[in-house]
C-alpha cells in the first residue's frame, strides 16, 4: 500500500559555492524529522561541481532525489519542475546557500498539521550578514495577509505549502516572474487560506553582495509593485471597491485593521515621489499610519 510521505524538501541549485551546497544539504539529512524525499533541481547542468556533488548525495542518503535541466531554466521554472514531481503532503522551500536548524522540519510539519486551513507558513530567521541577527515577520493570518499589501514577508526559504492545494487548484509558481515569484505566489495563496508565520527562527539565510545586483534590483522592484498592485484589487474588491479608484475616498465600511493598511497602501502606489507622498499624508491626517517599518518601506520604494 502507498504511503504518504510526510514533506517534499525542494531546492534548486545553480552557482552556489561548493561548501555552501554541502552545509544547506547536510542541514537537511540532519534533521529530527526524517519522513521526506528531498528534490534537488540541478539548474547548472555544465557544472561539473554540481553533478559532483549531487551523484555522491544521492548515493549516500535515498530520500535524495536529483532533477538535472536539460539547459538553464531559471529559479521560477525550476521550481515548478520540482512541484510536478513531488509526493509529499507538504512542500517546504529550501534554498542552496541557507541552513536549516535541526528541528526545522519537525516544527513546520507540526505546525502545518495542527493549523489545517493553513495553506502556507515560514518563520522567523537569523541572518548571517557581518553579525547575526534574527528578522521577524507578522505572525497570524490577518496580519500577514495585511502586510503583503506593502511587502513579501514569508521568506520564500522558510516556506511549508500544503501540495493539496496546489493539486486541487492546479497553482503554480507565476513563470512571467523570474524573480519575486514567492511574492507573487503568496499573493495567490492568500485566496485560498490561512498564510502564517512561526514565531520563532528556524534557518539561518545567508546574506552576500553579490546576491542581487543592482541592474536586477530595479527589475525586482518593479516586478514586486506589479504583484503588489494586483493584490490590492483583490482585497478591495471583498469591500466592492474599484482598485482603480481614488478608494481612500470610500474606505467608510471597511474594518478599522484593514482600513489602516490599504491607506498605507494607497500612499505607497501613488504615482508620485516621497516628497509627495508624505505631504498627501499630511494634507489627509493621516500621520499615524507612518510607522518606522513603513517609512522605511517608502525610503525603499523611492
Amino acid at each position: 500500500m502507498y504511503k504518504e510521505i510526510g514533506i517534499t524538501v525542494l531546492m534548486c541549485v545553480f552557482k552556489e559555492p561548493e561548501d555552501w551546497l554541502v552545509e544547506s544539504i547536510e542541514s537537511i539529512l540532519g534533521q529530527t524529522y526524517e519522513d521526506f524525499e528531498f528534490l534537488i533541481v540541478n539548474d547548472d547542468p555544465s557544472s561539473e561541481v554540481n553533478l559532483r556533488i549531487l551523484s555522491q548525495y544521492s548515493l549516500i542518503d535515498n530520500r535524495i532525489k536529483v532533477i538535472n535541466n536539460a539547459v538553464n531554466l531559471g529559479l521560477t521554472k525550476s521550481l515548478n519542475v520540482g512541484l510536478q514531481q513531488s509526493k509529499g503532503k507538504y512542500v517546504v522551500r529550501m534554498d542552496s546557500d541557507d541552513i536549516s536548524l535541526f528541528n526545522r522540519l519537525k516544527i513546520q510539519f507540526e505546525f502545518m498539521e495542527a493549523n489545517p486551513k493553513c495553506v502556507v507558513s515560514g518563520c522567523y530567521v537569523i541572518t548571517t550578514a557581518k553579525k547575526e541577527s534574527v528578522a521577524i515577520f507578522p505572525t497570524q493570518t490577518e496580519e500577514v495577509k495585511a502586510f503583503l499589501l506593502l511587502d513579501n514577508c514569508i521568506p520564500h526559504p522558510t516556506a511549508i505549502i500544503r501540495r493539496d492545494i496546489l493539486v486541487r487548484f492546479n497553482l503554480r509558481y507565476n513563470e512571467g516572474f523570474r524573480f519575486t515569484q514567492d511574492y507573487a505566489f503568496w499573493c495567490t495563496l492568500a485566496s485560498y487560506g490561512e498564510l502564517r508565520n512561526i514565531a520563532k527562527p528556524l534557518l539561518k539565510y545567508r546574506i552576500s553582495e553579490g546576491q542581487i545586483s543592482s541592474s536586477r534590483r530595479a527589475e525586482q522592484k518593479e516586478l514586486a509593485k506589479e504583484i503588489r498592485l494586483e493584490y490590492l484589487k483583490t482585497i478591495l474588491r471583498q469591500w466592492n471597491i474599484d482598485g482603480n479608484d481614488n478608494y481612500l475616498l470610500r474606505l467608510k465600511d471597511v474594518g478599522k485593521f484593514w482600513k489602516f493598511h490599504l491607506k498605507q497602501a494607497y500612499y505607497l502606489n501613488l504615482d508620485k515621489s516621497l516628497f509627495w507622498k508624505i505631504i498627501a499624508i499630511l494634507r489627509n491626517g493621516d500621520i499615524q499610519i507612518l510607522s518606522k517599518k513603513y517609512v522605511k518601506i517608502l525610503l525603499r520604494d523611492a
